[in-house]
């Protein structure tokens, strides 16, 4: 399993309608086991997790996620969201 990580900064509430679009969007993707937000709305802070069954499955959407992230910052011009890190997740 792959684990797909991009820092987000700025202020907020949650996600607005693109980004719940882009979510929702993500989840559904062939490959997609779960989309994890963390968010600490104190410091304008927060982790999106993208878990993936392997990078096969992560790369097959790469154009489209670059869509979505652009779609997102357009909804929230403040909101800054990372290029993403990328881990192997090991779990037992």
């Amino acid at each position: 399993m792959i684990a797909q990580v991009f820092t987000l900064t700025g202020p907020g509430s949650g996600p607005g309608e693109v980004g719940q679009k882009a979510i929702a969007e993500t989840k559904a993707a062939e490959g997609c086991e779960d989309f994890i937000l963390l968010v600490d709305q104190t410091k304008g802070e927060g982790l999106a997790v993208v878990l993936w069954r392997d990078e096969a499955a992560m790369n097959a959407v790469a154009a489209r996620r670059e869509e979505l992230r652009r779609d997102v910052q357009g909804e929230t011009p403040e909101l800054q969201v990372s290029e993403p890190r990328i881990y192997d997740v090991w779990s037992s």
